[in-house]
Formats: C-alpha cells, sequence, structure tokens
C-alpha cells in the first residue's frame, strides 16, 4: 500500500473574488502544474497551522486561514496524498516565489484553463459549485 503524505492547501480569495494559484517549477513534483499554494503537514502540526508556515517559509506572506473548504484525497504511483484546504486570506507581506515559477490570479471560471494538479483539482470543482459558476 502506498503512504499517505498529509498535505495542507490555501484557497486564497481577494476582493474581487479571484483565487490564487501558483505553478511548480522545473525540477519538482509536478512541475508545471497549477496548484493552490501549501505544503505537507508536519507531526503534531494541523492542516491551519501548516498552511500558515508553508505560506511563510515559500511566499513570505503571513496568512490567516478562514475556514475549511474540504478534503481529497488522491493516488499517485508511488504514493497517496490527503489534500485538506482551507480559505484563506492574506494579511502581510508581498508575494515571493520560491517553489514555483509562476503565481495569478484568476476568476473562478478561468480556473478551468489551467492544468492543476490532480489532487487539487476536486477543489476546483468544489469552490466552482459554492460559488455557482461553471463553464
Amino acid at each position: 500500500m502506498n503512504r499517505m503524505i498529509d498535505v495542507a492547501a490555501a484557497v486564497i480569495v481577494d476582493e474581487k473574488d479571484r483565487i490564487f494559484i501558483a505553478r511548480k517549477r522545473k525540477g519538482l513534483p509536478l512541475e508545471g502544474m497549477w496548484e493552490f499554494p501549501g505544503g505537507k503537514i508536519e507531526q503534531g502540526e494541523t492542516a491551519a497551522e501548516a498552511i500558515e508556515r508553508e505560506l511563510m517559509e515559500e511566499m513570505g506572506v503571513r496568512v490567516e486561514p478562514e475556514g475549511l473548504l474540504g478534503e481529497n484525497v488522491h493516488h499517485y504511483d508511488e504514493f497517496s496524498v490527503r489534500l485538506i484546504a482551507h480559505y484563506a486570506r492574506i494579511v502581510e507581506g508581498q508575494i515571493k516565489l520560491s517553489d514555483h515559477d509562476m503565481c495569478e490570479w484568476v476568476s473562478m471560471d478561468d480556473l478551468n484553463d489551467y492544468v492543476m494538479a490532480p489532487a487539487d483539482e476536486p477543489l476546483k470543482q468544489i469552490i466552482q459549485n459554492r460559488n455557482g459558476s461553471a463553464k
């Protein structure tokens, strides 16, 4: 059986209802795919705490989690991921990319134009369904 990795993702929505996504840089797993930023949940850490830590480490911004969006389990060949997503907002800092080579603020409908990491894809559907928009 594949090992299960718990991962947290931040779904950041701005005042114009655009969602923040970032593209994994070359040389990293899932390179070239878009995702909701976040990372591995460390021992003894909640998903919300992991989002706060990961976005500070990877993007230099302080975020405030604002509630659970949903959860998805995805099985890759070598391992499985339990992705736990929280809505969040940026409260301090300017985005600086390290694990990503690009980032975008996109509308709910325009999310469909981006190739998301497989574990993130179902979250995209949850977001669009909750907001009443989907192509």
